[in-house]
């Protein structure tokens, strides 16, 4: 059975890195880079390169912009 769906595909990917060490994302946007800048206290301190036309938020502040513009209102 071949099942069709509209959703766009995805994918994971885990992978183990050390302070320093980086992860290429190769978007049709650019590349978007994203090192491991301090692991320390429980905590990973991350940074994310990405062209200027690439948004970028922490994982609640996007679930809050869409809750939002699903209300009416503008993220």
């Amino acid at each position: 059975m071949v099942v069709r769906s509209s959703a766009p595909a995805t994918g994971a990917l885990v992978v183990s890195r050390r302070a320093g060490e980086t992860i290429i994302i190769d978007t049709s946007d650019g590349l978007i880079e994203v090192s491991i800048a301090r692991i320390g206290s429980g905590r990973v301190r991350l940074r994310v390169q990405t062209p200027l036309t690439v948004r970028v938020d922490r994982g609640e502040v996007h679930r809050a912009n869409l809750a939002s513009a699903a209300a009416g209102g503008t993220p």
